[in-house]
């Protein structure tokens, strides 16, 4: 008799998850529903912008900017080089990582 029960209410509490909507990103919006109105990113969806004094993770670091002349950058001093995160310059130690300089919006 407690085998049948238990078989009910388990079929009884999964049959609402088979029914459920699918999170909004499966539905193809990106943003929740009045937050996309507003231009705001919900917490944990928002890029991350490093600052002076940071370690730019070695992922972004091959990404160096060539014609630093074209986007109004000054040369990069000895040690230094510009490299593209997004829409954002970052003039970092070649060695280290280290930002020396963050320019946002230069790409836009």
């Amino acid at each position: 008799m407690l085998k049948i029960i238990l078989t009910a209410v388990a079929a009884i509490a999964l049959s609402g998850m088979i029914h459920a909507d699918p999170p909004s990103p499966a539905r193809g919006e990106t943003l929740p529903p009045g937050l996309g109105k507003h231009s705001k990113v919900p917490p944990g969806q928002t890029k991350k912008i490093w600052h002076r004094g940071e370690m730019l993770p070695v992922r972004y670091r091959d990404a160096r900017i060539a014609d630093w002349e074209r986007y109004d950058l000054r040369r990069a001093p000895e040690g230094l080089r510009w490299v593209r995160v997004e829409d954002e310059a970052y003039l970092i130690s070649i060695s280290s990582g280290i930002i020396a300089d963050a320019i946002g919006g230069v790409f836009d």
